[in-house]
């Protein structure tokens, strides 16, 4: 806490995030010891008003990356991003933080799973499909052969990074009773150990891990050991009925982009989401 008289902290929002400036008020609301302050991101003439003098700032990992560019951080003590993924700014080219960094973490696990299963249920059931034959009038039988789909309980799913995400992922697809694979970097044990995860692996095992999946979601921090883990001819090891998801934050594991499309031209993969 500060002292009397001592002037208040100043903490700037910088974000795009809707709302979140106000449900910081409304959270501090009674502090006296800070001064809140709201700056556009797309205001040039806010980083000279309200960034450049910031204590703390919050901010999206792009603006933060594009303040580091410019120098324009030079008060901040502490910078926190409304995101989960700080690879821009902990691996920036030219300016290293000279600030605390922390990241929103353990929050965006429910909503990444609920991408991921939307997406694996809109292909086995070929909703897209059969919203394009509505729109021309094709009412096909649900016995034809292309209105075919398996129980999400006889796929199974390869996740690539067991975190905190992963597990959220893990968790919603046990539930519809799918087989569930993890990858991680080092081994899971005890605690870090998630029930809904049936087999684990490391690095080494991805090969074994992409065999044995109809889908592969990717949900790895972008790290310069996973960013390009999937380029290269490591997806022959999927079987052709293989769906890919990458959820990254940031940069895919597929970094080649002639490798994601000799996938699916050779029928490595079938499909790819980003």
């Amino acid at each position: 806490p500060r002292s009397l008289g001592e002037p208040k902290m100043n903490v700037v929002v910088f974000s795009r995030v809707a709302a979140l400036y106000q449900a910081i008020l409304k959270q501090c609301k009674g502090v006296q010891s800070v001064k809140f302050q709201y700056a556009a991101p797309e205001d040039p003439a806010a980083i000279r008003s309200h960034v450049q003098d910031a204590d703390v700032l919050i901010a999206d990992p792009n603006d933060i990356s594009r303040l580091l560019d410019q120098h324009a951080l030079p008060s901040a003590k502490w910078v926190h991003c409304s995101f989960a993924g700080v690879e821009k700014v902990v691996y920036h080219p030219t300016a290293k933080p000279t600030f605390i960094l922390t990241r929103q973490a353990g929050y965006f696990g429910p909503q990444m799973a609920e991408y991921v299963l939307a997406q694996i249920i809109n292909r086995e059931r070929r909703f897209f499909q059969l919203h394009d034959n509505q729109k021309t009038s094709l009412w096909s039988s649900p016995q034809h052969h292309d209105m075919q789909y398996r129980l999400l309980s006889t796929l199974t799913i390869g996740i690539l990074g067991a975190g905190d995400i992963g597990k959220k992922v893990a968790a919603l697809c046990k539930s519809f009773g799918m087989t569930v694979w993890g990858l991680t970097r080092t081994p899971a044990q005890g605690q870090e150990k998630c029930p809904d995860i049936d087999h684990y692996r490391q690095l080494e095992g991805l090969p074994e891990l992409l065999a044995h999946s109809d889908y592969v979601c990717g949900v790895l921090p972008s790290t310069p050991q996973t960013v390009g883990l999937l380029d290269g001819d490591v997806l022959q090891h999927c079987s052709s009925k293989v769906r890919g998801q990458d959820t990254a934050c940031n940069q895919p594991c597929v970094e080649c982009v002639s490798t994601l499309h000799r996938s699916l031209f050779s029928s490595m993969l079938v499909g790819a989401i980003w």
